[in-house]
């Protein structure tokens, strides 16, 4: 509907352009009045407000809190949303290797599109930059777009539609790449190099720029006809027949850079591994074990049928988290009793694969314990470790990664080879100076310099930046320099280990005053980490936080800093050697405690927002920031470990993340810090109480209910003295459940109404909502095993009309399962099936594997209420294998075990031994993926429309 007064078109694009957070009445006045409000503005506003509620039939969600007015927006409502999740998960699959599907995703975010963004629309620069952002993204799917389709063997059609791009977007190079590359395919090579031509002359003109190096290199490759170009004959099918994401058989990262050199040292380490299970790289820091193990995996990957995957242990700090580092890099959701090690052991019992462990000095004991525990129980994996040390396991190969070959002296300085070392420099400072070329007057001072360098990949990487603003002479003589000031006399008397301190130091030293503190306090980070993360942790009076942004663009220009690839936003992260530089000079200054009290502040920050916006619109937004963050995360809990005096603000921050351990399935990792910080903190302090109704949460999910019982127990006793409702609600609500999933549920229906009772008393409205949305899902779970359907079904209603009130899924999700329940104990087995896809759908895109494993559970009972007998068994045999892999069968409880058990007799009798004994089989042999996919009705499901068909 059409608005009739531009003061209210614009005050509603001023709140959908925050999407749905709160504005503060003093930026509302400053937009509507372009930064001059009237006197009787704030009464006028409310007047807008008031009118705006009228008009749209809004009342109750467009709200006015503390932090200013908010306007709740549900799924599918906007667009915007919609788009920037299709584009979401058509990044997915492309991660996946399925470009079919992600052009399929690409063209239905591309089609929401009708005109520009916002386009007319007031709003002043809050919508403007709000809308030019909308149109980089577009911009940047139609290039993703692009890019999946040529992969698909479309080059012919999209020939023109890029053309037209290109047109409106002239200086987008990845745009004219593409159309080049579709031109050459379509057999129109010369106009593919006349479009170069163009571009140069277009972008020298205008820009007073040369192309940039990809484009450069796509017009030499197309000028030799170089056959990689070559692109699939015919298109590929965008879907299978399934239409589900396939199975992922291993996971290696793309490398940004060239891999350079080493032929005979790969050759050699797969030859290794051909006749080890277990090879271990070892060398000083720099030398490039990372690179090299990753080379060898990926082309050792093919021998393996379940694939070779990477498992990063630099930002792991504490050896009880190896195997759940280990569990995660497979893709594993965890929240099973048992060890992670002994469930790895269970899940590769009978796979091939090939495990990667990189960076294992740090943790060399548990990464040993739990190689030889992997080794002995899977015999079809082998394991390719990096260390600074040999692990000492049993049947380990080491291999020790030399330097790169550099020249040797000659006295002709044209005849000096080009080592592996020099080719790394070459490539390297054309990275940074596209004219730079090796001749025979620098052929000398290169090869010099590479030998002074020792041929460390790392050191010979940051010489070649400095080309930015040195000749290779100036370099050669700075460095020289720097191994003069060490006072060791000769330059054979230096370690490899000095060389490449010496290199970082020098890069170090280079930097401007500003840019070396940063380093050294941007060490205190694990992982990756952006520019607001930056400017909380590490900015003060020394260093002003409106100055982080050049320093941080500087220390990348100096390679000391790298852009993160495939994340959204831009995120940096710092490599392993260079921030122990930047940490041995943090704490040498006396400063790194104060530092990562302030990294530990920012995260605690973090998980407090988290909490606070998680029961809303925001749900799969925040589920990826958060495991974005996971390191740091992790790495701030172990900060608070580590000191004694911090252990209250851990139990605090532990307790928060609650809907990070039990929403995204870290049930062991959660288990193991709420549990440690319990034990040694044990004040009854506040923190305490909310962090045993968190550790209450883990271990339900866990299906551990003595637990629940003991510390539910203890957190209601503390609650009565402290006069806190919230831990009182959600501590009932705890115990209710336990008692169901016992099969106790006379006792289960009691305090569950308890908790739905004290969760309506509480007095801020986000605790009343947020504990009422869960206690009325334990409600529904205890009526329904006590058999009162009706009253179930009224305790759903209740709660799913709550949730879509706040735009909210994930407990939604949980009731909407539930719905599935009761929906087939009266005998609708479709209306089931659309409730449990629905409920389905959400938690694949949660990760919920919990969740996921009791929807499969409905949906094969479903199935044999709708005759479909063959399906029913292929379900429950995914359901025996998530149950069994992440946790005890039905939560333990003996009621969901027998109803199983009837499903399958039944089953049984309908088709005959030999067709379930073929059905179940069959559904064993799918993995997670399939197996959700086949759930789904053989299609992957909307996570913008999840109810769409209920």
């Amino acid at each position: 509907m059409a608005l009739p007064a531009p003061m209210l078109r614009r005050l509603l694009c001023l709140l959908l352009a925050e999407g749905g957070r709160p504005v503060s009445v003093g930026r509302l006045r400053a937009a509507l009045w372009e930064g001059e409000p009237p006197p009787s503005s704030r009464k006028t506003l409310q007047v807008h407000v008031h009118r705006l509620r009228r008009e749209l039939g809004i009342e109750n969600r467009l709200r006015h809190g503390p932090q200013g007015y908010g306007l709740t927006v549900l799924d599918g409502e906007l667009d915007a949303w919609r788009f920037a999740d299709l584009a979401d998960r058509g990044r997915a699959e492309l991660r996946r290797g399925e470009p079919g599907r992600a052009a399929a995703l690409f063209r239905e975010a591309l089609a929401l599109w009708r005109g520009a963004a916002y386009d007319g629309a007031p709003g002043g620069p809050p919508v403007a930059a709000e809308a030019a952002r909308l149109e980089e993204l577009r911009t940047r799917v139609h290039e993703e777009c692009a890019g999946a389709e040529l992969e698909l063997g479309r080059h012919a059609e999209l020939a023109g539609e890029l053309a037209g791009l290109v047109r409106q977007h002239p200086y987008r190079e990845e745009l004219r790449a593409h159309l080049m590359l579709a031109l050459y395919r379509s057999g129109r090579r010369a106009e593919g190099l006349e479009l170069f031509r163009d571009t140069r002359a277009l972008f020298a003109e205008h820009l007073g720029i040369e192309p940039g190096e990809p484009l450069r290199q796509l017009h030499e490759a197309m000028l030799r006809a170089d056959g990689g170009l070559e692109g699939p004959s015919r298109p590929r099918e965008a879907l299978d027949r399934s239409g589900g994401p396939p199975p992922r058989h291993g996971a290696l990262p793309a490398q940004t850079t060239s891999f350079v050199g080493r032929r005979a040292e790969v050759d050699a380490v797969g030859a290794l591994l051909a006749g080890s299970r277990l090879v271990t790289l070892t060398g000083v820091g720099g030398v490039g074990k990372t690179r090299l193990a990753l080379r060898v995996a990926d082309e050792a990957g093919a021998g393996f049928p379940d694939g070779a995957w990477l498992v990063e242990l630099s930002s792991v700090r504490d050896g009880d988290l190896v195997a759940h580092a280990v569990a995660q890099a497979l893709d594993l959701h965890d929240w099973a009793l048992r060890t992670p090690s002994e469930a790895l052991r269970e899940h590769l019992a009978a796979r091939r694969l090939l495990l990667v462990l990189d960076t294992c000095e740090h943790l060399a004991d548990a990464c040993a314990l739990l190689t030889e525990t992997l080794l002995q129980g899977a015999p079809g994996i082998r394991v390719l470790a990096t260390s600074r040390e040999s692990l000492g396991v049993a049947g380990e190969q080491i291999y020790v990664v030399p330097p790169l070959p550099v020249p040797s002296p000659v006295p002709d300085a044209a005849q000096a080879g080009i080592t592996d070392a020099v080719a790394l420099f070459v490539e390297r400072a054309r990275a940074v100076d596209r004219h730079f070329a090796l001749t025979p007057l620098n052929r000398a001072a290169v090869g010099r310099l590479c030998a002074l360098l020792d041929g460390i990949p790392l050191a010979i990487e940051l010489a070649a930046v400095r080309l930015r603003s040195l000749s290779v002479d100036q370099v050669l003589e700075r460095l020289d320099d720097r191994f003069a000031l060490l006072g060791v006399g000769r330059r054979t008397a230096l370690s490899r280990h000095q060389t490449l301190r010496t290199a970082i130091e020098w890069s170090h030293q280079l930097c401007s005053p500003a840019e070396r503190l940063l380093w050294e306090r941007l060490s205190v980070f694990s992982g990756g980490f952006d520019g607001e993360a930056a400017r909380d942790v590490c900015a003060d009076a020394e260093l002003p936080a409106a100055a982080i942004p050049e320093l941080l663009a500087g220390l990348v220009d100096k390679s000391v800093l790298l852009r993160e690839e495939d994340t959204p936003g831009v995120r940096l992260r710092i490599l392993d050697t260079i921030r122990e530089y930047g940490a041995d000079r943090l704490r040498g200054h006396g400063e790194q405690d104060r530092l990562r009290r302030r990294h530990r502040d920012h995260y605690l920050a973090l998980a407090h927002r988290f909490e606070d916006d998680w029961y809303g619109p925001r749900q799969l937004v925040w589920h990826r920031r958060v495991l974005q963050e996971h390191a740091n995360i992790r790495s701030a809990l172990d900060f608070c470990l580590s000191r004694p005096e911090e252990r209250r603000t851990g139990l605090e921050l532990a307790g928060t993340l609650w809907v990070f351990w039990v929403a995204c399935g870290l049930f062991t990792e959660g288990r193991h810090y709420l549990d440690r910080l319990l034990r040694l903190e044990r004040g009854p302090a506040r923190e305490r109480l909310k962090a045993l109704w968190a550790c209450g949460h883990v271990a339900l999910g866990q299906g551990d209910t003595e637990t629940v019982d003991r510390v539910a127990g203890e957190c209601r006793s503390l609650a009565a003295g402290h006069g806190d409702g919230v831990a009182a609600a959600f501590a009932t609500h705890l115990l209710g459940a336990a008692a169901a999933q016992r099969g106790d549920t006379a006792a289960a229906v009691v305090l569950a109404a308890d908790a739905v009772r004290l969760s309506r008393t509480l007095p801020r409205a986000a605790d009343r909502e947020r504990g009422l949305a869960m206690a009325l899902v334990g409600e529904a779970f205890a009526l329904l095993m006590n058999g009162d359907l009706d009253a179930a079904a009224e305790a759903i209603d209740e709660q799913q009309a709550l949730s879509a009130s706040r735009g909210e899924i994930w407990t939604r999700s949980w009731s909407s399962s539930l719905r599935s329940s009761v929906d087939l104990a009266r005998g609708d087995a479709k209306s089931a099936i659309d409730h449990a896809r629905a409920s389905l759908t959400v938690r694949r895109l949660l990760g919920d594997t919990l969740g996921m494993a009791m929807c499969v559970d409905t949906l094969a009972h479903a199935a044999l209420a709708s005759g479909d007998a063959d399906g029913a068994a292929r379900l429950l045999a995914v359901s025996r294998r998530v149950w069994e892999t992440f946790g005890p069968a039905q939560f333990g409880s003996a009621e969901l075990r027998t109803a199983q058990d009837l499903c399958a007799e039944q089953a049984r009798k309908l088709i005959g031994d030999a067709a379930y004994e073929a059905a179940f089989a069959a559904g064993g042999a799918l993995d997670l993926e399939e197996a959700i996919s086949f759930a789904l009705g053989g299609r992957p499901g909307s996570p913008g429309e999840p109810w769409g068909s209920p």
